[in-house]
């Protein structure tokens, strides 16, 4: 194949819902000399077509709140802004606590969340918990947390909507092009050279999901991003439970589910049996455990079996303190958006305008997002989590 030279005022490396959410809103901007270069065949093909579309703000931190806030407040207005549904439905979100520790732990957050902003958060009791989700066990559960309007979203039909519309504005998506490898100068990169073709460019970003590091890698620069396996395992019934359910998650193990096109999806985090952190093989023991749990969870599913074909997995991107990575790298052209560690599609809406702004401002003026430094790693200066949110 003859390799061609390009050039671009900006380049995204990665096509997904992060570099499509970028794309976007720089195009929306007016910067509109915007290459996209994605190794994947055809959109979706990444991580965000295998994520399972949770929405929530109830989070531990500020940053994080606001974040979830701000993309809330877009994705209400997605279709009107993108034209197309970006699939937010109100569901609630539900933490089934079992202890008195548990629950104390979270209600320390609860003036922090106010004061992000965050006014929807309910205490529940046992028998709240059981007229909200009747069909669980909830047997040595001690009660719950829950947010209304917290809930679902719909990833490829976001990543569609900022794709589309940033192709409309003038933005280039280039698709089987794989990054090789950069050309760095004084601090900066010149080009980058891909499967495509060597491309020239202004400003470059990192927007390649869990193999952010690997691209970071090729530019000189350790980026602290690694891949984690989660997996999805799908029931062979459908219509078991409504639609309408909340998102339900046992704070003791992390075991949650929801309702997705009348079927039910199970989740349950554990650590994957592969070596490979890129493996994406879902794996026999690990359907067979999460199936047992939903059982005892929910009694209606004894007699159910799953629907081992369409049950999948996928890559989170995890930072050491299990934030996003946003910002200016030590490159002065080089930006990252990385690390959401899970929470990637919720707060793409957000982030892709936040960097935009720092991109084109020099700073993001619509949040403050310095937590979020890539240099804070080095700095000591990590966000504190509580883990069970």
């Amino acid at each position: 194949m003859k390799l061609t030279t390009r050039t671009a005022e900006i380049i995204i490396i990665g096509g997904g819902v992060m570099g499509a959410s970028l794309a976007y809103h720089l195009s929306k901007r007016g910067c509109t000399d915007v290459t996209v270069l994605e190794k994947g065949k055809a959109i979706g093909e990444g991580s965000t077509g295998k994520a399972t579309g949770g929405f929530r703000t109830q989070f531990s931190t500020e940053v994080n709140i606001k974040l979830s806030i701000l993309s809330r407040d877009k994705l209400k207005t997605f279709q009107e802004e993108v034209g197309i549904d970006s699939g937010y439905s109100p569901n609630g979100y539900l933490f089934i606590i079992h202890n008195q520790e548990t629950f104390n732990k979270i209600k320390s957050i609860r003036t922090l969340q106010n004061n992000c902003g965050l006014n929807d958060v309910f205490d529940l009791s046992i028998n709240e918990v059981q007229k909200l989700q009747p069909f669980i066990n909830l047997q040595g559960a001690f009660g719950g947390v829950y947010c209304p309007s917290d809930g679902f979203i719909n990833p490829i039909n976001i990543l569609q909507g900022y794709t589309n519309k940033a192709k409309e504005l003038g933005v280039k998506f280039i698709y089987k092009c794989d990054c090789e490898k950069f050309e760095v100068l004084n601090n900066r990169i010149v080009t980058v050279s891909t499967s495509s073709g060597v491309f020239f460019a202004e400003t470059f970003v990192n927007a390649a999901g869990a193999w952010a590091s690997i691209i970071a890698e090729k530019a000189g620069i350790k980026l602290n991003v690694t891949p984690l396996k989660r997996q999805v395992a799908v029931l062979q019934e459908i219509d078991l439970l409504p639609s309408k359910l909340p998102m339900t998650i046992f704070l003791e193990d992390g075991f949650h589910f929801r309702v997705r096109n009348r079927q039910l999806l199970l989740l349950n985090p554990t650590l994957p049996e592969t070596i490979d952190p890129f493996d994406t093989k879902v794996e026999p023991n690990w359907l067979k455990k999460t199936h047992e749990i939903s059982k005892k969870r929910i009694p209606i599913l004894k007699h159910t079996s799953i629907d081992i074909e369409n049950s999948w997995a996928g890559l989170y991107e995890m930072s050491p303190d299990e934030h996003a990575i946003i910002g200016k790298s030590e490159l002065e052209n080089f930006y990252f958006m990385n690390g959401s560690s899970g929470h990637g599609i919720m707060h793409a809406p957000a982030l892709g305008q936040l960097l935009a702004e720092e991109i084109l401002d020099g700073k993001a003026h619509s949040l403050d997002i310095s937590a979020l430094r890539p240099s804070r790693f080095k700095e000591g200066k990590l966000n504190l989590n509580l883990h069970l949110l």
